[in-house]
């Protein structure tokens, strides 16, 4: 199992409709909005490396509102 956590930097005033998008995809165990540097955390439940990079390039680059991440993956 490989967990990540995706911070994200989403355009302003998109963060609700971007947070509901996200929580919907299999995978997605946990996401909050939050303050600071980021806009959205992300838990990434997924079977392995290479799922999460499908996801990521697949899903998360595709949403247009999400300008920046960052992905830490757990050990």
């Amino acid at each position: 199992m490989t967990v990540a956590y995706v911070l994200c930097v989403v355009s302003s005033g998109t963060e609700k409709e971007t947070l509901d998008k996200l929580s919907q995809y299999d995978g997605v165990t946990d996401s909050f909005i939050v303050y600071g540097e980021y806009d959205i955390v992300l838990k990434i439940e997924v079977d392995s490396t290479d799922e999460l990079r499908k996801f990521m390039t697949d899903v998360v680059r595709n949403i247009p509102a999400i300008e920046r991440t960052t992905t830490l993956i757990t050990i």
